[in-house]
């Protein structure tokens, strides 16, 4: 299983430079922003007085973050939840999980029908790329639950490739595809899953040319997973009237503030894509993992 991970990092690495490489060119088209997105996000902005908690808020419900402050984005990356702010699959799977709860403790058929709506609507929107990639992932395991993991993971990309999400945003496809990888081939237990999340975000940070840091990056996925916990709560404080949004935002965006004080220190540094495939391959190996997470650490200007 080990070498099917390997193979997965391999391939997303190639998937992210070959991106890189033709992101300049025109034979790949980008797709704006639908109108009422904007809409959107300039309505909850004004509904809480444009403080950044609601600049916030319109950002986790619209994926348009060019209203927040530069200080704002740039702890985002830093920490390794740049992700949050883009619209995807993991705010998809946020949303739907309590139907899946309920769906499994009432034996719904209706819920099932419902999960499946969800999950194709992403198809009627223009972009989105990874919302639409999570949601043919959830609408395929609901018709075919016994479809095992890999199969899914490669079905899942091959119908995205056909239906035009890489020509779309190829970068989009291939971040899905590192990630997503992680969750769907790793079966070996003695590979904690938030440290295959380490090293993909070393890859990210290393060709978007952030800053990264481990600590930051550990601290990333904990508030990841308290940001799925939280996310449906803010979806339905949305539509109500009671600032339950607001203060689930103000609250996030406090305790990110927090950590960001107490992390002041430590060290970041900047990696090459190069180094991340290579201490991938270390780390791999059982008997390597220790000197990798110690390279890391210590040792990031010969990295450079």
């Amino acid at each position: 299983m080990m070498l099917k991970l390997k193979i997965s990092y391999f391939l997303s690495f190639l998937l992210i430079v070959l991106a890189f490489e033709i992101r300049p060119k025109s034979s790949f088209k980008y797709v704006e922003k639908p109108h009422f997105i904007k809409k959107i996000q300039s309505f909850y902005i004004d509904k809480y007085e444009g403080d950044e908690s609601s600049r916030l808020l319109s950002g986790l419900l619209t994926g348009n973050k060019s209203r927040l402050k530069h200080k704002t984005k740039r702890t985002f990356k830093v920490l390794g939840i740049y992700h949050l702010l883009t619209i995807s699959g993991l705010h998809l799977t946020c949303f739907l999980f309590p139907l899946y709860l309920a769906r499994r403790k009432f034996k719904s058929r209706f819920l099932t029908f419902l999960i499946a709506l969800i999950s194709l609507s992403p198809l009627l929107l223009p972009g989105f790329n990874s919302l639409k990639r999570v949601g043919l992932l959830h609408f395929i395991h609901l018709v075919f639950p016994r479809v095992p993991k890999s199969i899914l993971f490669i079905l899942v990309f091959g119908i995205d490739i056909l239906r035009g999400g890489y020509m779309e945003s190829p970068l989009s496809f291939a971040f899905s595809f590192l990630f997503m990888s992680f969750f769907f081939l790793n079966k070996n237990k003695i590979v904690p899953i938030f440290l295959l999340l380490i090293m993909g975000q070393a890859l990210i940070s290393s060709v978007m040319g952030d800053p990264f840091s481990i600590i930051g990056s550990f601290i990333g996925i904990t508030l990841t997973t308290l940001f799925g916990f939280i996310f449906p709560f803010i979806i339905l404080g949305s539509i109500s009237f009671f600032g339950l949004d607001h203060f689930l935002c103000s609250l996030f965006l406090k305790i990110i503030n927090f950590i960001t004080i107490v992390l002041k220190d430590t060290p970041t540094f900047f990696l090459t894509p190069e180094s991340c495939l290579i201490l991938f391959f270390i780390w791999s190996n059982r008997r390597h993992k220790k000197l990798c997470l110690y390279s890391l650490s210590i040792i990031p200007g010969i990295l450079n």
